[in-house]
């Protein structure tokens, strides 16, 4: 995803803020016709722009990006399931420590609580949870991502180069 995911939003974020397309460009420090040009889909955002417009319309950069992510989660989920049965593709399993003994566990020993947890979030602070959760989301999108192996040019043509697979008892660290 990219800042341009974000372009339909700027006009929203502006007039919610009472600016003008001219006051946004001045107060973003953009020449002039800049955001006319965004919001119509002339120029596209730039990752840099889209930070100035969100300080600029008076918005905060983490909720900004999570209601983002929330409505596009909102707007996929539905193909899932229906998509999972046509390619015949069960859901992805769960993590180690996710399995129905865990969940049920969990349930137990927090049955009740979630008042308590609540009230915990709301005082506690709310920008770094959300931080640390998008964090944990990107660290596990780049665990998921596999390294494609390189081209390796030889005397009888190209071949692909075969990735040397570590030891399970090497030390990695």
């Amino acid at each position: 995803m990219d800042a341009g995911f974000f372009q339909d939003r700027v006009k929203g974020w502006r007039i919610a803020a009472e600016l003008t397309q001219v006051e946004l460009d001045e107060a973003c420090g953009f020449s002039k016709g800049t955001v006319g040009d965004i919001e119509q889909g002339k120029k596209p955002l730039s990752e840099e722009q889209l930070v100035a417009i969100v300080i600029c319309t008076s918005r905060d950069l983490l909720p900004t990006l999570m209601e983002s992510f929330g409505s596009l989660y909102k707007r996929l989920q539905p193909f899932e399931a229906p998509l999972r049965r046509r390619f015949g593709k069960e859901p992805p399993p769960l993590p180690p420590d996710e399995t129905e003994e865990y969940r049920q566990g969990r349930d137990r020993l927090f049955s009740g609580a979630d008042i308590l947890l609540r009230k915990l979030l709301i005082v506690s602070d709310r920008k770094a949870f959300l931080a640390e959760v998008l964090l944990d989301a990107a660290a596990r999108d780049a665990r998921s991502d596999k390294p494609k192996p390189q081209r390796v040019k030889k005397k009888g043509g190209t071949r692909k180069k075969r990735r040397q697979k570590t030891p399970a008892h090497a030390d990695t660290t």
